[in-house]
């Protein structure tokens, strides 16, 4: 052997032994051949035979810890995609079942085209040096579930930011649709969501940040010296991450979006935080994201006083049901819609004004519990009072399907057995949204289901999820949004939604409603479409009980053209 062969064989044996020494392995991957070449030490680390060749990237997945998983994967993705740097700490359990902690660092190589032609780096067993002391720090600094910060380590970065004098931008943002998750697939999947949702979040950032989970399903991006421009590109890539793929494991996936407040100025502990904070809550009624700006605090101190009044009005009396007729196309009653009203002194306060401030709230449970009871109590004096009541819709907000703290189903039970109804009396009407139950084992739906109560989905054909929901859920009756019907008249199109819309209804079996009839004309082009069933002001306005009463349910004859 010569002189340059001894000298590279002395080379190789030395480099062995310093990564025997440091519990370090090297390895390179191309991937034009989409073959990878291993070190000694990356055998020995893993505890694999070094005769066998590597093994391909899903082999060598299923040696990562299955928490640690999607981290490795899309860290692999981002330096095969763009060369990007990777530096993961994960847990691998080793052939012979030991469990080891390793830091991998690597990064992507271009060719002359400038495509990334081979990647490299090396793997380091650091478990002897996960000390006691580092365990410690990880608690006292990071989310023990998703192994983000928390937030004692997001204000203690702000507090460094704030003492060098320089700038952030804060990204705020909660998970849309995961309640959904905990109250129906369980918390374990829930949890795995959570982690899934971290490991995208650390595709998306950059080495400078600060990503932490500082809540429930709430997260929280520090960019250092962001400006406003490059923070709201970030929230762009933020909701496009959540709209690319699904979220769970095994049967149990989900769809997810974020809602995004964001604060952009000279690092503060704590004002910084509580800006974010603010115009994340004014997302949930203003859009998908908010930026914050000098007059949102104002602005969210008067929603946080109106839920006060609205709380005290709950329990004074200032809340009262009015009852709006639907009938078939001759005025006959054939079912109510109730609807809750709001007098504060002399001024009736408009539904679009206090609805939408309590929706996010816990108190929208209390108001449906209020409508159902009020309803329940009102059908039996009706019938005590020897009337026959149509069946009374309630609306129900579509967030309290997904709420943990949901009672739809139990106070239904409970007004049905208080009141002697029958279940068909009382009729759980919502919106379709983004956010609509699509699931009949979701547990509001099958208690509702179980108790024989009918579910109607209101302002149907301009929502999100339509046909979604009736091929999923026990829809009975669904409710011809009223924008289509003030069209119906004059756009060819929209005739032919509502036509496509009633022609369907009937095929599956569901009857439909028309809401928002407010002329003769529009009932005939409703008619000849096959609408059989109308609620509008042609038919009558929602009017208060005793009226419904003396109007709708007295029994002595009334004229055809008493509609008003």
């Amino acid at each position: 052997m010569d002189q340059r062969h001894l000298r590279l064989s002395e080379t190789a044996r030395m480099l062995t032994e310093i990564e025997d020494f440091a519990h370090i392995g090297n390895w390179q991957h191309q991937l034009a051949t989409g073959t990878s070449v291993w070190s000694q030490g990356y055998y020995r680390i893993l505890g694999l035979d070094p005769t066998e060749p590597p093994p391909a990237a899903e082999g060598l997945l299923t040696l990562v810890h299955p928490e640690d998983r999607e981290t490795v994967r899309l860290a692999y993705e981002r330096a095969d995609d763009a060369g990007a740097d990777i530096d993961i700490v994960y847990r691998v359990r080793r052939a012979d079942g030991d469990e080891r902690i390793v830091h991998e660092r690597g990064r992507g190589e271009t060719g002359p085209d400038g495509r990334i032609v081979r990647t490299y780096g090396t793997v380091q067993d650091v478990t002897d040096s996960w000390t006691a002391e580092d365990r410690l720090a990880e608690l006292t600094w990071a989310d023990p579930l998703t192994r983000l910060s928390n937030r004692h380590a997001a204000q203690r970065r702000l507090e460094e930011l704030a003492a060098e004098g320089r700038t952030a931008a804060l990204l705020h943002f909660d998970l849309v649709g995961f309640r959904l998750i905990n109250s129906s697939a369980g918390l374990a999947v829930g949890d795995q969501v959570l982690r899934q949702v971290g490991d995208a979040l650390r595709v998306i950032a950059e080495p400078r940040d600060l990503l932490a989970r500082v809540g429930g399903d709430e997260f929280l991006l520090i960019r250092p010296d962001g400006d406003e421009d490059e923070a709201v590109a970030l929230g762009s890539a933020l909701h496009q991450a959540f709209g690319r793929r699904s979220w769970g494991v095994g049967d149990h996936e989900f769809v997810l979006s974020c809602r995004l407040g964001i604060c952009v100025g000279p690092a503060d502990p704590q004002r910084s935080l509580e800006r974010a904070g603010t115009a994340l809550a004014h997302s949930r009624f203003e859009g998908e994201t908010t930026v914050w700006d000098a007059a949102m605090s104002d602005r969210m101190r008067h929603r946080a006083g109106f839920t006060g009044r609205f709380r005290r009005a709950l329990g004074n009396g200032d809340l009262f049901l009015e009852y709006q007729p639907q009938c078939d196309s001759e005025g006959r009653l054939l079912g109510a819609e109730a609807l809750v009203r709001w007098r504060e002194g002399d001024r009736l306060i408009p539904p679009g004004d206090f609805l939408p401030l309590i929706e996010d709230t816990l108190l929208i449970h209390h108001l449906s519990d209020f409508v159902m009871h009020e309803v329940g109590r009102q059908i039996r004096r009706w019938r005590e009072a020897g009337h026959a009541p149509p069946p009374v819709a309630v609306n129900v907000s579509p967030r309290q399907f997904a709420d943990l703290h949901s009672t739809v189903a139990a106070t239904a039970a409970a007004v049905i057995a208080e009141n002697r109804l029958a279940p068909g009396d009382l009729q759980i009407e919502f919106t379709e949204t983004s956010e609509m139950p699509l699931s009949t084992d979701q547990p509001e739906i099958e208690g509702l289901t179980a108790l024989g109560v009918p579910l109607v989905v209101d302002d149907f054909g301009t929502g999100f999820s339509s046909l979604a929901a009736l091929m999923a859920l026990p829809i009975e009756k669904v409710k011809i949004d009223r924008s289509l019907v003030a069209l119906a008249t004059t756009h060819e199109r929209t005739r032919v939604v509502i036509e496509t819309t009633l022609w369907m209804a009937a095929r599956l079996g569901i009857r439909c409603i028309a809401e928002g009839v407010e002329n003769s004309e529009q009932l005939l082009v409703l008619r000849a479409a096959g609408c059989s069933e109308f609620q509008g002001f042609l038919f009558g306005r929602p009017i208060p009980p005793d009226e419904f009463t003396a109007r709708w349910l007295d029994p002595s004859p009334r004229d055809d053209d008493s509609r008003s």
